[in-house]
């Protein structure tokens, strides 16, 4: 069975991974939220695959990449950032766009791995050219979530990630939707809402229906 390494702050985003993975049946999942506990994980035990987002605080997705090279371990690079994909794609490096798509993600694991030597070489080509990392460095540090007070949609962010932390039976719900419902599950979830017997109900399906179009837009 492969192991895969997921890091990424987001707790939603890490736990979508392993669902998704382990439900294949043919990887495990294991979760960091930040770059210096994944290079413990990576001392510790040897991933198959990392999925690094590249907007990491502390240690950023960059360094946590070149790491990987270093050691020979296969990587795809998350972003939902359409200006750091692209900078990405055009270096030749393997990059998962947020968000993902659950119906397509064991395939773009199995293809990084399958390609992680090809993916490696283009991406120590890009350390070697200096200006081109502080390029993409620059770029990440952009998109970091700035210390200080919160802007209202940053709060708002913040609270439904907790949210959704602390019930994983969202992220469950979600999941289990998509399997019934497929693209149409979303608007189910919405339409359970307006029919709920009680405002508790009518937000629980609000906010699966909120986690749905999070793990599969469209």
């Amino acid at each position: 069975m492969r192991h895969v390494l997921v890091v990424d702050d987001e707790v939603e985003v890490c736990r979508a991974v392993q669902t998704g993975l382990e439900r294949a049946g043919q990887f495990r999942v294991t979760a960091a939220r930040e770059g210096a506990a994944a290079v413990s994980m990576i001392d510790a035990s040897r991933p198959d695959l990392m999925i690094i987002d590249a907007v990491l605080p502390g240690l950023s997705g960059i360094d946590l990449a070149e790491l990987a090279v270093g050691r020979r371990i296969p990587f795809l690079l998350a972003t939902g950032h359409d200006d750091v994909a692209r900078l990405l794609i055009d270096e030749g490096w393997p990059v998962l766009r947020k968000p993902f798509r659950l119906a397509t993600l064991v395939r773009d694991v199995e293809a990084a791995i399958r390609d992680g030597e090809a993916h490696a070489g283009r991406v120590r080509a890009s350390f070697a050219q200096p200006a081109r990392i502080r390029t993409l460095q620059s770029l990440v540090r952009r998109h970091r979530t700035p210390c200080g007070p919160q802007s209202a949609p940053a709060r708002d962010a913040q609270k439904q990630r907790a949210l959704l932390e602390e019930d994983p039976d969202t992220l469950r719900a979600a999941f289990h939707m998509i399997e019934n419902f497929g693209t149409r599950a979303a608007d189910v979830a919405e339409r359970r809402a307006q029919s709920a017997s009680n405002e508790e109900v009518m937000k629980r399906w609000l906010l699966v229906a909120r986690a749905i179009r999070k793990l599969a837009p469209g």
